[in-house]
């Protein structure tokens, strides 16, 4: 019997909570508004720094944004074109696929394999 009357109670505190959102909440700000149905910005312009951290590993006598605005432009020409998860992964990164570079960590070998080995 109690466990039907607290599943009551939720059940009605949840939907007066919802009730109680849905009617008194403020209407956004024009302003804010406005902000948010602007167009977004390109990604590929001048001065993006995210771009020029993808292109630190371009090659020598190649600009790191010029490096990393290509793996952009070939990132986004992937995901238009409806490329498989591998394909948009050598088109980000060069390589077919990710992998894990030094000494892997050793799980589970131990004789006592508790969680404080």
């Amino acid at each position: 019997m109690t466990m039907k009357c607290l599943r009551y109670s939720i059940l009605v505190f949840y939907t007066a909570l919802f009730v109680f959102l849905a009617l008194y909440d403020e209407r956004l700000d024009p302003e804010l508004a406005r902000e948010l149905a602007r167009p977004r910005p390109r990604v590929i312009e001048p001065g993006n720094a995210w771009l020029t951290m993808l292109g630190f590993d371009a090659p020598a006598g190649t600009p790191p944004f010029e490096s990393g605005a290509e793996q952009m432009r070939d990132l986004a020409k992937a995901l238009a074109d409806g490329k498989t998860h591998n394909e948009i992964i050598f088109a980000a990164t060069g390589e077919s696929e990710l992998s894990f570079k030094g000494e892997r960590p050793s799980f589970g070998d131990r004789e006592n394999s508790g969680a404080m080995a």
